[in-house]
């Protein structure tokens, strides 16, 4: 156990706790990398004990802290990149610091250029998720080329930019731009990892990563090229600045490439945002840059002379916007690894927000809201349950981490796990490739669902182990105790774990169901 020093700010250098905590709670919480069932359910019903925890620490400029629990996280196009997971009172303290540090450094990107992970100072949540901002960026460019008399635009992408960024090389960027030592110093104990890159963690860290960037922006913008950046892909209009760029990038020390489905790394302005052939909207599918989202232009007034639109909008938008979750999950296809899962996101919040009346009992939570039965329900029925099963042997035989952090979770939902699914689960920790992240995650779903004694799936963690980890031990232990094994509750409570208003909630639990 390490510690981290706290920044000595003034009063009222940061947004209150209490708003930062709502705003991680309500917004953030299950944009993480680990789904916890009892992640924030004991704070935000007493948020108290811990936010005088948290009062404390500050007060004396330290916080105790585990190193971060990592995941290796999958994506379609790529290799993947590290993921960090982090205790919540670390979090939250990361939150404070960089929303103090925010407006210092927050001018110092070129804004019209610059777009998506911002800071809203009123607003909770106080860091834009991704996707925010995505719209203004389209329509600057769009009108940047329509200015220019140019009819295509090139996207060029950072290779691997997580991957292969160095922390020491974003501090010097972050000093550059006005942020303190001590904030430096801060960030590093969180974010530098011992092989180099930097993890992807919440969208506080994304705002700060969003400044490595910075010395290309600013000599695009000083040499007055029309650019557009939106997180790290670069739009640019035509084939002059693409050069400027890809230099730039180089010598950085990134790779880049283009993004498009045709590998040239152009899309053409005409072909895509051309109000010419009628007043109607019509909707332009940007799959070729942003996945997921689907732009949408309408030309209200029309002028044939100048040929160009006189009033008109503009609107970018997720393309499942009404999600169905039980009907969006099983679209994916388990076989298909590695990916990147987003569309998962949607139903472990539905899940997990609507659980909280039935998250300490077993299957088949009896006492559970009826909006978390109808999708439990779903997910039990022998399709939901075969596709579940069918995710887990795939993440098995191709090691993904994180889905199986996903699919343990819904799979123990599913009433009592049979044979076939305790023999897969258990030949999880049996396997050292896997995250200790991942096996806590296994141990909860064979606690909370199988037949298995503690001693075959369950073991006391060390006092020095992330606080993930003694969480899911400690509901674990409680698991087992309703099925009148006391042990390993027995085990955690003599062991002293850090977070007694966990221990009161689920010992109440434990004494209400025996």
């Amino acid at each position: 156990m390490a510690e981290l020093v706290l920044p000595a700010y003034p009063a009222r250098a940061h947004p209150p706790f209490t708003n930062l905590l709502k705003g991680v709670l309500d917004f953030d919480q299950y944009d993480d990398w680990l789904p916890d069932p009892v992640y924030g359910m004991d704070h935000a019903r007493t948020s108290a004990p811990f936010l005088d925890r948290l009062s404390r620490s500050w007060q004396q400029h330290r916080l105790s802290y585990a190193a971060p629990l990592t995941m290796a996280i999958p994506r379609r196009d790529s290799a993947g990149f590290l993921a960090a997971v982090l205790p919540l009172d670390v979090r939250l303290s990361a939150h404070a610091v960089v929303a103090a540090m925010a407006p210092r450094i927050g001018p110092k990107l070129p804004r019209d250029k610059v777009f998506g992970f911002e800071y809203r100072a009123d607003d909770a949540p106080f860091f834009s998720p991704p996707g925010d901002g995505l719209d203004r960026a389209w329509m600057q460019l769009r009108e940047a080329a329509l200015f220019d008399k140019e009819s295509r635009i090139f996207v060029i992408d950072v290779s691997a930019f997580q991957r292969t960024a160095s922390f020491d090389t974003l501090a010097a960027r972050l000093r550059e731009a006005g942020t303190y030592d001590e904030e430096i110093r801060f960030l590093g104990g969180i974010a530098r990892l011992p092989a180099g890159g930097l993890p992807s963690i919440d969208d506080a860290f994304a705002f700060v990563y969003n400044f490595y960037l910075r010395p290309i922006d600013l000599r695009l913008f000083d040499e007055h090229i029309n650019f557009v950046r939106y997180r790290d892909e670069y739009l640019v209009i035509d084939t002059g600045p693409k050069a400027v760029v890809e230099a730039l990038i180089q010598k950085l020390g990134f790779g880049f490439r283009p993004v498009t489905r045709a590998g040239e790394g152009w899309v053409d302005l005409a072909d895509r945002w051309n109000p010419s052939m009628s007043l109607k909207a019509e909707k332009v599918t940007l799959d070729l840059i942003y996945g997921n989202l689907v732009g949408v232009h309408n030309c209200d007034t029309y002028d044939r002379t100048q040929k160009r639109c006189v009033t008109d909008y503009h609107e970018i938008k997720y393309r499942n916007k009404s999600f169905d979750g039980p009907t969006e999950l099983f679209r994916l296809r388990p076989q298909q690894t590695p990916f990147d899962g987003l569309e998962i996101l949607p139903i472990l919040r539905a899940i997990h927000a609507d659980r909280a009346a039935g998250v300490l009992l077993r299957p088949p939570f009896a006492r559970a809201p009826q909006k978390f039965l109808n999708y439990r329900r779903i997910l039990a029925s022998a399709g939901g349950r075969r596709w579940l099963t069918q995710a887990l042997q795939t993440a098995i035989n191709t090691r993904v981490d994180w889905q199986l952090t996903w699919v343990a979770p819904l799979l123990s939902d599913c009433d009592s796990l049979n044979e076939a699914e305790i023999r897969l689960l258990r030949s999880v920790l049996n396997k050292p490739a896997f995250s200790p992240a991942v096996a806590w995650q296994v141990r909860l779903a064979l606690a909370r669902s199988s037949h298995l004694a503690p001693q075959d799936c369950w073991v006391l963690p060390a006092a020095s182990e992330a606080p993930y980890i003694r969480r899911a031990a400690m509901l674990a232990a409680a698991y087992f105790a309703q099925r009148q094994a006391p042990a390993p509750w027995t085990a955690v409570t003599a062991a002293g774990f850090a977070e007694p208003e966990l221990q009161t909630l689920l010992a109440s639990a434990i004494v209400g169901t025996a």
